[in-house]
């Protein structure tokens, strides 16, 4: 899995952004977690499977908490080469 974080604001007041990154199975159990600082104007690419092989073959959501103005798109690479892209919840 491979996500995209953009911090789009873009002003001189605007601050580095901390996203932190729970990736949970489908039982819920926390399987991984990442801490990502993404400075103003600027995306950060995140690569699961590079960073840790606890992210293979994992069913289940991805948890994002932190940071205003942050977009996040993100992609799921299968075996063939294809990608899926994720789909996302909001949940208050």
């Amino acid at each position: 899995m491979v996500v995209n974080i953009t911090n789009y604001c873009n002003y001189s007041f605007c601050d580095t952004q901390t996203v932190t990154l729970i990736v949970r199975d489908a039982n819920g159990q926390q399987v991984y977690v990442d801490v990502v600082d993404v400075p103003p104007n600027s995306v950060r690419i995140v690569n699961f499977a590079v960073r840790s092989q606890t992210t293979w073959n994992v069913f289940g959501m991805l948890q994002v908490t932190g940071g205003a103005d942050i977009v996040l798109s993100g992609h799921r690479i299968n075996p063939t080469g294809s990608f899926t892209p994720l789909m996302s919840f909001d949940y208050y």
